[in-house]
């Protein structure tokens, strides 16, 4: 004990060692301070010179400017006696300018070696400072010092590169008028040279005078040198005595100083061998010290793993203690056997795994259909904005909503509430802090499940276009469910307790209020349920409060547990929160439910600032007793003896603390304690408020229609009506390709009738010319071949012509399908119903030229037959008559074979009548309910095909019966195209199905009429 205490004397002296070398930096420190502010004002004072410098120059300058003015002026003109006595003055103005220059420049020069001087210093101290630090290991604390000093000298060092450049920029203005200036300084040298020849004949007559009164003196002095030497010589004769005396002296001193030195290496020696045993002791002591350091944190780990167990096991207890009063309560409200109950549970358990496993499998192959409907589905659909995000965010409310209040059932069945709160529960377990910690949980999800439920009511009301800019965040909404999904992840790993943090949840909370106001606060939503979500939570959060007080009144000291004016603190504040639970729940009945509530920004004021003043109340409450819980833990874990409680004060404390931190201001504890009680009473008081209007019906109105379809649904009709209209334009496609193919076909059938007649035409010629005619009937035949070329040629022209319309017109097919085939890729952005006039109009002008071109070929082809029935006319003019025979020479005449064709024609319109009728049933027999856009889309398309069967039955009707009236139902025919969205009642449209069934009646009767004629 006693090497200790000497070491810990050692160990003193070296600190206080240290102490006053510390003093000692602080010193150098300070001087370093003084020396960086005397930096500073020669940095000041350089930058003052150079402004004077500059002064000076400009100055100069000045008067250099005037003397060459005044110069010129007199080479010009004659200097009059007043200019003269100006330029002298001038002249003197410059020579102390440049006095003042030179004087500039010595203070300069002065300044900088002053600072030269001071970094020399600098250096000297850091230099110092390292070795201590290097000799002393504790002296690390100087680095950051020694850092600042550093910068500190790098910045004096950049100020003192630019004065030197200032300086060098001064020099060179100085070496540019001291050029001009060399003029004065050779006629300066010239008298110069003239002084030192007159000063050096001045010396020598000078010389000469000093040798001559030498010369003088010696003569009259000689008596008094011999007196001064004599004295003299006896003065040193003194001195030598006292010197002889000394160096005896001095000579015992050092034969002295030899005999302590022997001793004192001796001593040396001698002590040396002492302090290496002394070492040695210490290093034995050392290690028995770190040994028992050793054993003593052994001890202290043992203690420490003790107590925590006892902790354990009183947490225990009191669990089991809580668990046996809620099984006591079960047994006497129900008396089961346990053979019965054990059978039904291990059922359940079986009953649970095998739904388990049966809803695996149906998920898997239920995402195995989703991922095949999405791949049948168009690439925008799954682009941000797009249906597929729509269609996310419609279902991810509700549901998350729904988790939120799941994870509230499963928290309260986790930890399931005591009737009766012990003070055991606060200070010897956790369970009190998880209970709170559950209160403030439940809280928080209630939160999020009415903001969700928000959102879930504005989807269903609000515009398509609102719903499409939300989906637009859909990544930055959908992202919050995890925090949710951690915590049942966390109940799942049975992790979940009272060091749970919460703070996500209210951050996650806060971001979706957040998208809400800025996205939807224009929105139209469930105002009553909205109130009525609002409402519970702020119950939830009174819950948790009240909850908080019990748990601070549990906290105190056996001795302090009775009344008292803590206690009362405390009744009053929960007597307000039942108070303020009464009148919440009074104000649920003032919720109205036939009407709704005008949610304006009165109302979202109100119900934020009982929001925000609720959530200050608990938050100051549950930190306070969550401080004093961990330092009721640190107390228990420094002494031995349990720990009860604390005292008022220190509970008091504890508030004072939490309010200071909260509302960021320092209070003493009675205006702390009354902070919180004037923020529980404005609650109360606007929540009172809010209950009156309520009940007096400031905020009633009257409930907007309802809405026939989600706006979820109104973009799924608009997507099938999409279809719709691409199916439309599909269809008409195929009718101009069927109807090109047709012209293509009857183009080359005239060719190849062309190219017939061409060869018959030769062959007649040959023909006629071989069996030797007369040239009489030659000569019209030539004429009629010249006819034929030329219409021939007239035809070839208009024959090529038909062929560029034609080939526009697979251009223009061509367009229509590359347009159709992105439409069904989805790559089209806008939607089809906004171009559907457009793309009316380029079809109706498309079917104009396949009109023209029908017509045109038509007419070629009747030329032709012309010109052919002249041909044959004049050959069959020149030949000798025929006798016909009596019988067909084959099975079937010409004219049999072309009523067969017109019977064929009629049987196949005959077919596609009994088609429309029976699809014209089809039609009227759907429910008037039903009949939507596509309904009449198909209407649409049936009349079409209606006109199109009547126009073929027209051009029969032309082509062969020309001389008979052509029916009513032929003349007028009309190809409608399809039009956009039309809005009909039920009474209008079935006037005009009526109508349409007349129709179709009248069509009918007329189309028996014709086939009888063609019969």
């Amino acid at each position: 004990m006693q090497q200790l205490e000497e070491e810990n004397a050692e160990l003193r002296e070296k600190l206080e060692n240290l102490r006053t070398k510390r003093k000692e930096d602080l010193a150098k420190l300070t001087e370093f301070d003084n020396l960086r502010i005397q930096f500073q004002t020669l940095v000041e004072y350089k930058s003052s010179a150079t402004e004077e410098m500059r002064n000076y120059r400009r100055r100069i300058e000045e008067t250099e400017a005037r003397l060459a003015e005044t110069e010129k002026r007199l080479d010009e003109s004659s200097i009059p006696s007043d200019l003269e006595s100006q330029l002298e003055m001038l002249t003197l103005d410059k020579e102390l300018a440049e006095q003042k220059l030179e004087s500039a420049m010595i203070e300069l020069t002065e300044k900088k070696t002053k600072i030269e001087e001071l970094e020399v210093e600098l250096e000297l101290l850091k230099t110092s400072m390292e070795e201590e630090v290097s000799a002393d290991g504790e002296m690390a604390g100087n680095s950051v010092q020694v850092r600042n000093l550093n910068q500190q000298l790098e910045k004096c060092q950049a100020v003192i590169i630019r004065m030197r450049d200032i300086v060098n920029t001064t020099n060179m203005e100085k070496q540019f008028m001291q050029q001009n200036l060399e003029e004065f300084q050779k006629q300066y040298e010239t008298l110069q040279t003239d002084f030192e020849k007159k000063s050096t004949e001045i010396s020598g007559a000078r010389a000469i005078i000093s040798d001559l009164q030498e010369q003088v003196d010696s003569a009259l002095g000689s008596t008094k040198m011999v007196e001064h030497l004599t004295a003299s010589n006896l003065d040193l004769e003194e001195r030598l005595r006292n010197a002889l005396t000394e160096k005896e002296h001095l000579y015992e001193m050092y034969l002295l100083s030899e005999d302590i030195a022997a001793a004192a290496k001796e001593e040396m020696q001698q002590s040396r061998l002492d302090s290496n045993s002394y070492l040695l002791t210490i290093n034995e002591r050392d290690d028995q010290i770190s040994q028992l350091n050793s054993r003593i944190n052994d001890y202290e780990n043992v203690i420490q793993k003790f107590r925590q167990k006892i902790s354990d096991l009183n947490d225990d207890i009191v669990g089991f203690k809580d668990q046996v009063t809620v099984l006591q309560g079960q047994m006497n409200n129900r008396s089961v056997e346990g053979g019965s109950l054990a059978t039904f549970n291990a059922s359940k358990d079986f009953s649970k795994v095998v739904s388990g496993e049966l809803d695996a499998l149906e998920l898997k192959y239920s995402n195995q259909l989703a991922h095949y409907l999405k791949d049948f589905l168009p690439d925008n659909f799954n682009s941000a904005g797009g249906d597929y995000d729509c269609v996310l965010l419609t279902v991810f409310f509700p549901k998350v909503a729904e988790k939120a209040e799941l994870l509230v059932k499963l928290l309260a069945d986790k930890y399931p509430e005591v009737t009766n709160l012990t003070q055991e529960h606060v200070t010897m377990s956790h369970k009190g802090e998880q209970w709170a910690h559950v209160r403030r949980f439940n809280y928080q999800l209630l939160r999020a499940s009415g903001v969700m439920w928000r959102f879930e009511s504005v989807t269903k009301t609000c515009t398509p276009e609102s719903l499409q800019r939300l989906a637009m965040q859909r990544t930055e909404i959908t992202s919050q469910e995890k925090v949710i999904d951690q915590y049942f992840d966390l109940l799942k790993q049975q992790k979940f307790d009272e060091n749970t943090s919460c703070d996500i949840l209210e951050h996650c909370v806060n971001t979706l209020n957040k998208i809400f106001i800025i996205n939807l606060s224009a929105s139209d939503f469930d105002a009553c349920a909205a109130l009525h979500n609002y409402l519970h939570q702020l119950k939830a959060a009174l819950a948790w409060a009240e909850f908080n007080c019990l748990r601070l009144k549990l906290f105190l000291l056996p001795e302090h547990s009775g009344e008292n004016d803590f206690t009362e603190y405390l009744d009053n504040l929960i007597d307000v929160i039942k108070e303020s639970s009464s009148t919440i729940n009074k104000t649920k009945k003032f919720i109205p439910q036939d009407k709704t509530i005008d949610w304006s920004h009165d109302v979202q004021d109100t119900i934020t600032c009982l929001e925000t003043l609720v959530d200050k109340v608990a938050k100051i409450l549950h930190e306070s007793a969550g401080l004093a819980c961990s330092q009721l833990t640190t107390n228990a874990v420094r002494q031995t003896e349990d720990v009860q409680g604390f005292s008022i004060i220190e509970m008091k404390e504890f508030i004072q603390s939490k309010v200071e931190k909260m509302i960021k201001q320092q209070k003493n504890i009675p205006d702390a304690l009354h902070e919180v009680t004037a923020t529980l009473t404005t609650f109360k008081q606007t929540l009172e408020d809010l209950s009156y209007k309520l009940e007096k019906k400031e905020f009633e109105k009257a409930l907007p229609p309802a809405r026939k379809c989600t706006p979820l649904k109104d973009r799924a009709e608009g997507r099938r009506q999409d279809v719709v209209d691409v199916e439309s334009l599909r269809w008409q496609l195929q009718k101009k390709d069927e109807e090109y193919k047709r012209v293509c076909q009857a183009y080359k059938a005239s060719e190849d009738a062309v190219s017939t007649y061409k060869i018959q035409l030769e062959r007649e010629k040959k023909r006629l010319i071989e069996s030797g005619k007369p040239e009489n009937i030659l000569i019209p035949a030539d004429k009629l071949e010249e006819a034929i070329k030329s219409e021939t040629g007239k035809i070839h022209v208009e024959l090529e012509e038909a062929k560029t319309q034609l080939k526009e017109a697979e251009l223009a097919r061509d367009k229509l399908k590359k347009e159709l085939e992105l439409e069904k890729k989805g790559k089209l952005s806008s939607p089809l119903m906004m171009d559907l006039g457009n793309s009316g109009l380029k079809l109706e002008g498309e079917q104009m030229d396949v009109v023209q071109l029908k017509n045109s070929l038509i007419w070629t082809q009747d030329k032709v037959r012309r010109l052919q029935a002249e041909l044959s006319a004049s050959v069959l003019s020149s030949l000798k008559p025929l006798k016909c025979p009596d019988r067909v020479c084959g099975r079937i005449s010409l004219a049999d074979n072309n009523e067969n064709s017109i019977k064929n024609t009629i049987n196949s319109f005959l077919t596609e009548a009994d088609i429309l009728s029976m699809e014209y049933k089809k039609l009227t027999s759907v429910n008037v309910k039903d009949q939507g856009s596509l309904y009449r889309r198909n209407v649409v398309e049936y009349n079409n095909r209606v006109n199109d069967l009547r126009f073929r039955l027209r051009s029969l009707w032309e082509k062969k019966m020309p001389q008979s009236q052509m029916p009513i139902v032929l003349q007028d025919i009309e190809i409608e195209v399809p039009k956009k969205k039309k809005t009909l009642d039920s009474s209008g449209f079935a006037s005009a199905l009526a109508e349409c069934k007349k129709l179709n009646e009248e069509r009918s009767q007329c189309f028996r009429e014709i086939l009888s004629v063609f019969n």
